[in-house]
């Protein structure tokens, strides 16, 4: 579901910002048949080291550290909803999709939590 595109900061900054996005040639499969039910999508739950603009990354196994010059331009729980939310709708398998709000209503609510996320640079070449 994750790929990456870089955005430039402005001219003497060296941060680099990150975008992500699905990846290219991504496409998302039609549902044969679209139900009824409404469902709402409640925002990804996440630790507060996930739910950040760092871009977190593991050189060895079992260890995590975060990039200094490099930054999410939205944290990835918050990326990934919206993403996960447009999905859902280009599938067309409900008779609504619609982001949780205090007065969202629906026949079922998604409830999602990213337990990890990070830039494995332990295998070569990363993933």
């Amino acid at each position: 579901l994750v790929g990456c595109s870089q955005i430039f900061g402005e001219p003497g900054d060296n941060r680099t910002f990150y975008l992500i996005t699905k990846p290219e040639g991504f496409e998302v499969g039609k549902m044969p048949s679209s139900r009824q039910e409404h469902l709402v999508v409640r925002p990804i739950r996440a630790s507060s080291f996930i739910n950040s603009y760092k871009i977190i990354f593991s050189a060895q196994p079992s260890t995590r550290s975060n990039y200094q010059l490099a930054q999410w331009t939205e944290t990835p729980p918050r990326r990934l909803t919206g993403l996960l939310e447009s999905i859902l709708l280009e599938q067309q398998g409900f008779a609504s999709v619609t982001p949780y709000t205090v007065s969202s209503a629906g026949d079922f609510e998604l409830h999602v939590e990213l337990l990890e996320f990070y830039h494995d640079a332990v295998s070569n070449p990363g993933k």
